[in-house]
């Protein structure tokens, strides 16, 4: 089932500031007959503060933090009313109101009635849109979906409308939601919906149920908007997980581009006389959030062709990225936009004016089955981690409270700068390292095409393949080549395929995928050590190990058929992983299609289009890169020859299988190696070009 593309307006309203408890309290009335109304729920939106009206009409609410907060009044006979408050001191404030009745038109009473098949596939399709796809919402049911009305226009436009409050019923997070819907439309795969929620807690039947309730409460929280923002505010972004950056849409406007990366001080003014925090954007803001992975069903988004919608108030939008299994590896990424250069920020998480908000990408993901209550704070101590037995790493002193973390990582020893280490997404070992591969005889190989891609290594005379469709899902297979340890390595982001012998600093190692990035290239890090280690520099960059190098291996990138061809006694890395993946679909391939980066890099060269397949050599401490299109053309017309490093050197290159084989006049072989241009100049940057 296809995911929506979204786009929400914020339900919620201005935050409180917390200066003390308030209550309100008052009498509502028939603003025709004047009588008083019962039974009529009077809440304050966003929280569990709510009640009904007594016979005489009365409502009492209390324990409110003060501050800027939104009062919904409704009954099913009347129409909807919202006041805003400022509540600002301690104390009650009284506050009657009169509903309008409601009239019921003949085709309002025609559409509630409407019980037919047609109506049944409308209810399924907002039911989907409504409370989203994830493995949260799949918990959720509709209470009363008769309350919720149906008309589809003659564009095809889906609109849904509920005079009465609609019920959700979350077992996944342990609340009844009373859902004041304003307005909904589903067109295609956009939505559109506004309103405003009141929460109830479930009773649990079991303690069991009851800390999964918690668990999933805190997974909805973590990495939310409020999360970010009362991170943001604390002034602790990195230390919860978040990672910003300065970005501009595209020349297009379909997507973004990313500018710079950003720190809490670019976009945060704390104000020395009210004590108040402003968020300040002139740009629009990346927000990663790098302890969980997007959800493969609805949560690995890119912007698309709507980003130019910004005139439209509070809207969150979110678009399809469609990369099959690989949306499950996908770190959550969303872009925020202001409409104004500072915004008040509440150190509880919210904004002060919300509607001056625009948020796109991931965060959009998250409807109805996603939100908590204003209340909702995750405890100070969560779940524990994994154990320093499960991990290998040792328990943190207090020594250690001062050495720069990411993913887990202690970053000792630095060779590259901190600031350029990024959260690719998932964890460590989010992206699994293949540890026991099988392998398969080249005629067994029938689930390879000879267009495949394969990445072949020969060592110890021994020939393998290993197949990119399975590479770009596992990144490392730590592999025997006749008794020696061999470690292949491939990074999908900079097309970049390396293998290694596993042997480094004397010491036998194996790899895992750390989830840090280095310059957008994958950093490996060891079991042995956990010291993180760069695949295009070959050498460990941080750690115990930091310094050493890696023993690079010959590897070819080319086609199935050509390596077959040069290799009929290869082995060809199986399928059988022990991982449930579908190989079969192509991960990446959206982003193999076009031009754009997904992380920054340290160095950008304009000289090429960024994905443009290089060969890069080094000799005596210089770079060269060499474009497999410029090879491919300098080989018609003859032998290729080229002067580079005061060396004379030939370039035997095979147009077919894209491979080519360097050597200089001494008739010694020169290393070289595959990748995309903007990673060779991201770590070559005084790189010659042929």
């Amino acid at each position: 089932m296809k995911a929506l593309r979204l786009l929400v307006i914020a339900w919620c309203m201005g935050p409180q500031l917390i200066l003390g408890q308030m209550s309100v309290q008052g009498i509502l009335t028939d603003a025709v007959s004047g009588q008083p109304v019962a039974a009529a729920t009077v809440f304050v939106a966003g929280t569990q503060t709510g009640t009904l009206t007594d016979e005489a009409g009365k409502y009492l609410l209390e324990d409110i933090r003060s501050g800027r907060v939104e009062l919904i009044f409704s009954h099913i006979k009347y129409e909807k009313q919202r006041i805003d408050l400022g509540l600002v001191d301690r104390g009650r404030y009284d506050l009657d109101i009169q509903l309008q009745p409601r009239e019921l038109s003949l085709e309002t009473v025609e559409i509630t009635a409407e019980v037919d098949k047609r109506r049944k596939r409308y209810l399924r399709q907002f039911s989907r849109a409504f409370l989203g796809e994830s493995k949260l919402a799949a918990q959720c049911e509709l209470v009363n979906p008769g309350v919720v009305h149906f008309r589809q226009l003659d564009d095809q436009t889906l609109t849904a409308w509920a005079h009465d409050l609609i019920q959700i019923e979350n077992r996944a997070t342990g609340y009844l939601l009373y859902f004041s819907l304003d307005t909904f439309a589903l067109k295609g795969e956009q939505v559109t919906y506004a309103g405003k929620p009141f929460f109830r807690p479930l009773q649990p039947e079991s303690s069991r149920e009851e800390k999964r309730w918690q668990r999933h409460r805190r997974q909805a929280y973590y990495g939310s908007t409020r999360h970010f923002y009362r991170s943001l505010a604390k002034g602790v972004l990195q230390e919860e997980g978040f990672d910003i950056n300065i970005a501009r849409l595209s020349a297009d406007r379909r997507s973004f581009e990313i500018v710079k990366p950003a720190r809490e001080e670019d976009v945060v003014v704390r104000a020395r006389g009210n004590g108040m925090t402003y968020l300040v954007l002139r740009d629009f803001l990346q927000v990663i959030y790098h302890k969980e992975t997007a959800e493969a069903t609805s949560a690995s988004r890119e912007i698309g062709s709507m980003a130019n919608q910004l005139g439209q108030p509070a809207e969150r939008e979110m678009m399809q990225q469609g990369n099959g299994d690989n949306a499950r590896l996908q770190p959550q990424i969303s872009y925020l936009y202001t409409r104004t250069r500072q915004t008040p920020l509440d150190p509880d998480g919210y904004l002060l004016a919300p509607r001056q908000a625009i948020e796109y990408g991931y965060w959009t993901s998250e409807r109805i089955a996603e939100l908590l209550p204003r209340e909702y704070l995750p405890e100070e101590e969560d779940e524990a981690e994994e154990t320093p037995e499960a991990s290998g790493l040792l328990p943190m002193t207090a020594e250690d409270q001062t050495i720069p973390q990411r993913n887990g990582f202690q970053l000792t020893n630095l060779r590259i700068p901190l600031e350029e280490i990024r959260h690719g997404g998932p964890p460590k070992d989010g992206i699994p390292a293949i540890d026991r591969p099988h392998f398969l005889s080249a005629g067994e190989a029938t689930f390879l095409s000879g267009e495949d891609e394969v990445l072949g290594v020969v060592y110890n005379g021994v020939a393998k393949a290993y197949p990119i469709r399975i590479m770009d899902r596992h990144e490392i297979v730590n592999d025997d080549f006749g008794g020696r340890g061999v470690v292949v390595t491939y990074c999908p982001l900079c097309g970049s395929g390396i293998a290694f012998l596993a042997e480094a600093g004397g010491q036998s190692r194996t790899f895992g995928v750390s989830g840090l990035l280095y310059n957008s290239d994958v950093l490996l890090y060891d079991r042995q050590t956990h010291s993180l280690w760069s695949q295009i520099m070959g050498q460990a960059v941080a750690g115990p190990a930091s310094g050493i190098e890696l023993h690079a291996l010959p590897t070819t990138f080319t086609k199935w058929k050509n390596w077959r061809k040069q290799h009929p006694n290869s082995l060809v890395l199986s399928t059988r992983t022990g991982y449930s993946i579908n190989y079969e679909s192509v991960a990446y391939a959206r982003y193999k299609m076009d031009d754009k980066l997904m992380f920054p890099v340290a160095h950008l060269s304009q000289k090429l289009p960024n994905k443009t397949e290089v060969l890069g050599i080094e000799i005596a401490g210089k770079y060269k890169a060499y474009p497999l299109s410029k090879l491919r053309k300098a080989a018609r017309k003859g032998p290729i020859t080229d002067e580079f490093a005061g060396k004379q050197l030939r370039i035997d290159f095979e147009p077919e299988s894209g491979t080519a084989v360097f050597t200089d006049e001494s008739g010694k072989t020169i290393p070289s190696l595959r990748m995309y241009w903007f990673a060779w100049y991201a770590f070559h940057p005084g790189t010659e070009l042929f």
